[in-house]
């Protein structure tokens, strides 16, 4: 009836006259509330401006008529006939709308999982204690640490202190060990130098010294 007048984007009907309150859910028609059999209000969009100027140019004297034989507009016996058939789902329609709708529920949920684990494993990191005990505060001013008062956390820390302790007396005795094995072994060196010195010195006497 109006593309006469220019190629239309969209065709909305509403309740009353208004803004429009159409839902954006992605939900299939069949699972949402059905619409009320009432007197309604079209908002008519035509994709160009000069389509509306056509509109209001068009005389009055000339109505615009909506059921026409090639598209006819179903009313009455036929009319109910029409929405008693769209109303009764097919079952594989109904499958496959509940197969996508739980598919998309599955997926938010994993996201949501997902998205929890991640927040969790980064509190868990935040409130990691490090080496010397201390603890990342997850509120107040950033960077600051706080020094734990459970009895659980001094118990850990005195642990780790005497783990320390006892890695730093190890590592003193290994470099005690690793410095007097080296002053044995220059001691070696320098015994073995002096007596091949000796023999070499006997030698060079011995080729002198000849008797005969």
């Amino acid at each position: 009836m109006f593309q006469q007048f220019g190629p239309i984007e969209s065709v909305e009907l509403c309740e009353r006259p208004g803004e429009s309150k159409s839902s954006s859910s992605n939900l299939s028609k069949l699972f949402r509330p059905p619409e009320k059999y009432c007197f309604r209000v079209g908002y008519v969009v035509f994709k160009k401006a000069s389509s509306v100027t056509a509109v209001k140019c068009h005389p009055q004297s000339s109505p615009l008529i909506v059921s026409t034989k090639e598209r006819p507009v179903k009313t009455g016996i036929d009319k109910w006939i029409e929405q008693y058939t769209q109303s009764v789902i097919p079952g594989q329609t109904l499958q496959t709308a509940v197969d996508d709708f739980m598919n998309e529920f599955d997926r938010q949920k994993k996201e949501e999982e997902c998205l929890k684990v991640a927040e969790e494993v980064e509190e868990e990191e935040q409130e990691k204690e490090d080496e010397e005990g201390w603890v990342k505060v997850k509120k107040g001013i950033r960077g600051v640490k706080a020094r734990p008062h459970s009895q659980t956390a001094n118990e850990k820390t005195l642990r780790k202190e005497k783990a320390k302790s006892e890695r730093k007396e190890l590592v003193n005795f290994y470099s005690w060990q690793h410095r007097n094995t080296q002053k044995e072994h220059l001691a070696e060196l320098r015994k073995k130098f002096e007596e091949d010195k000796q023999k070499i010195a006997l030698l060079r006497a011995q080729r002198k010294f000849k008797p005969y």
